[in-house]
C-alpha cells in the first residue's frame, strides 16, 4: 500500500490517529499545508511561514505533553499521533512544560490582548 506503515494510506479522521512519524510524507504534507494556508501561532496569532518557522524556533510539538498524557493514563499511540501535535514556537513551549492546555493557555492568554 502506498505510504504504508504510518497510517498515511488510510482515509479519514481515523487515518490521522495512525500518523506518528514526523519524517513521513503525509506528516510533512499536513504541516506544509498548514503553513501554506496561513496557519497561525496560537500565542501570538502571527502567520507561520518559512521565515517565522526558522526565526521563532517553531517545531512540531505535543499539545498535551507526553508526560501529562502518561500521568493521566493516555495511551502513547494517541499521545504521539499527529492529532496531538501542532506547530509551536520555542517561547510558547516554555510555558507548556508538562501541563495540560487548560493550564498553559491561561499563562499564554494575556499575550493575546
Amino acid at each position: 500500500m502506498p505510504g504504508g506503515g504510518d497510517g498515511a494510506a488510510r482515509a479519514g479522521p481515523a487515518g490521522l490517529l495512525g500518523l506518528h512519524t514526523r519524517n513521513s510524507a503525509a506528516y510533512k504534507g499536513l504541516y506544509a499545508l498548514l503553513m501554506k494556508r496561513g496557519g497561525r501561532d496560537f500565542r501570538t496569532s502571527e502567520t507561520i511561514d518559512a521565515k517565522a518557522y526558522t526565526a521563532d524556533s517553531i517545531d512540531i510539538r505535543h499539545i498535551f505533553p507526553q508526560k501529562w498524557c502518561s500521568t493521566n493514563g493516555i495511551n502513547s499511540a494517541f499521545a504521539n499521533c499527529i492529532v496531538n501535535k501542532t506547530a509551536i514556537d520555542g517561547l510558547t513551549w516554555g510555558y507548556i512544560g508538562a501541563s495540560a492546555p487548560r493550564k498553559y493557555l491561561a499563562a499564554v492568554e494575556p499575550e493575546f490582548r
